[in-house]
């Protein structure tokens, strides 16, 4: 049965689709142990929670990975939200009070039986990949504010909300290397020079309410946010951009063009009384000085360098055009 989003009382088991049995007990687990983050909607902006139109927000995986994230796509995520935002004033980072895979990110895209989803546009998963939940408005910052200049119980159609998995004691080092980096690709792409302003968690939206971000101090976040924003991407970045497949495909392609350009070579042995040592491109580039065999063999080896600087030009140049940031825009 497909899930409703105007009915919060369809019983949740209904509308989760679950693959395995495994994924089934994940997302129990993970809505038993929500309840201190549970989120909620805008309690006074009925007519504006589902904005009719409005921006969906389907720039946020390439701004991600242009700042060096990895990045897996929920289906459906660029037309899935309780309509469109108005405009996007900020960011608000929670923890989900669970660590539970793949269940809490289950929770974050569907909802519960009570509160339907989305309830953030982004979660941050323990092995450091953002899953892009969705383009349109989330349900996530519920009573707060004023705060990053949202109105009093109205951050929901301006904030982007990022979702990391955790139960708020315990973040893995991925979590702490990729949350701060993420964010400074979305301000990058926002045109912010700087976190304050710009970011908060969704206790200093909510104080008193809401225990988010744990024990993962704001203005620590926005201090890592500031360093990743002084700069362009890092090559830390860069590589964190790639696919493990990807990352070891350029790793040996960087090998191979490496042992072949310096590859001493005990002797020109086609050249009598010269006992130089040489590399292979050397040798090549000396072969008018050898005979027709070893001219014939030096070409094939010198053809097969080429052929591997061609291949990761190519390569460098398809990734550099990925990562290069572009013009803020809406």
């Amino acid at each position: 049965m497909d899930h409703d989003e105007t009915d919060s009382t369809t019983p949740l088991r209904l509308w989760h689709q679950y693959e395995t049995e495994e994924e089934r007990l994940s997302t129990e687990q993970a809505l038993r142990e929500w309840a201190g983050c549970e989120d909620e909607p805008d309690p006074d902006v009925t007519g504006l929670a589902t904005i009719s139109g409005g921006l969906y927000l389907t720039w946020i995986p390439d701004a991600l990975r242009a700042g060096g994230c990895r990045v897996r796509e929920e289906p459906g995520a660029r037309t899935r939200g309780h309509g469109g935002m108005i405009a996007v004033r900020g960011i608000l980072v929670h923890h989900t009070g669970s660590a539970s895979m793949p269940g809490s990110r289950n929770v974050v895209r569907d909802g519960r039986s009570d509160l339907p989803g989305p309830l953030a546009q982004l979660t941050l998963d323990p092995d450091g990949v953002f899953s892009f939940i969705a383009g349109g408005q989330c349900w996530h910052p519920g009573r707060g504010g004023p705060l990053l200049d949202c109105p009093r119980d109205n951050g929901s159609p301006y904030l982007i909300g990022i979702e990391g998995v955790s139960n708020g004691t315990y973040w893995t080092d991925a979590q702490r290397r990729e949350y701060p980096r993420g964010v400074a690709a979305l301000l990058r792409k926002l045109g912010a020079r700087s976190a304050e302003g710009w970011v908060a968690e969704h206790a200093e939206w909510a104080p008193g309410r809401k225990p988010d971000m744990g024990n993962w101090d704001p203005n620590d976040m926005r201090r890592e946010v500031n360093r990743h924003l002084r700069g362009a991407p890092t090559e830390e970045g860069f590589m964190a951009g790639l696919s493990d497949a990807e990352q070891r495909e350029l790793l040996d392609k960087t090998r191979g063009i490496h042992h072949e350009s310096t590859l001493r070579l005990p002797n020109r042995r086609d050249v009598p009384g010269d006992d130089t040592e040489d590399t292979v491109l050397g040798y090549a580039a000396n072969a008018d000085k050898f005979s027709l065999h070893a001219i014939n063999r030096i070409n094939e080896t010198a053809k097969a360098i080429l052929a591997l600087n061609v291949d990761l030009v190519k390569r460098l140049e398809r990734i550099e055009a990925a990562v290069a940031p572009k013009a803020p825009s809406s």
